[in-house]
């Protein structure tokens, strides 16, 4: 839905190029292929392969992936401190997985675990 009309047909050259030498492209939009607000022929491309809605994470899922990224890292997030990001910091992921690692740093350079007050101290001086 961002392409420009000479990125259109750019991409549409793309894709035509890469159908026939059987390669793979992947694209992505807010809304259905067909539906998207560019030229018909760029759009039925879109639409020859497989088609996914992709749903926001519901704030579980967040949690998970939040808990999963401090385990990456050697860190133990709680429930409750993963609730409290979700519940006092900006909604996206981009932004928690920001804030969770600014709250790692701190433990780490104070040797602490990451616990609620360490949380809501190292998130009042980002504000």
């Amino acid at each position: 839905e961002c392409l420009s009309e000479e990125a259109q047909f750019t991409v549409f050259a793309l894709f035509n190029q890469i159908k026939q030498q059987e390669g793979c492209f992947i694209a992505s939009g807010n809304l259905p292929a067909m539906q998207l607000p560019v030229r018909a022929d760029l759009a039925t491309r879109f639409a020859w392969g497989l088609c996914f809605e992709i749903p926001p994470l519901s704030d579980r899922d967040k949690l998970r992936v939040l808990q999963l990224h401090a385990a990456r890292q050697g860190a133990h997030l709680s429930q409750e401190v993963g609730q409290y990001l979700l519940n006092h910091w900006a909604r996206d992921l981009p932004s928690l997985i920001q804030a969770l690692e600014a709250i790692d740093r701190s433990a780490l350079s104070t040797h602490r675990p990451i616990t609620l007050p360490l949380a809501r101290q190292v998130l009042s001086n980002s504000v």
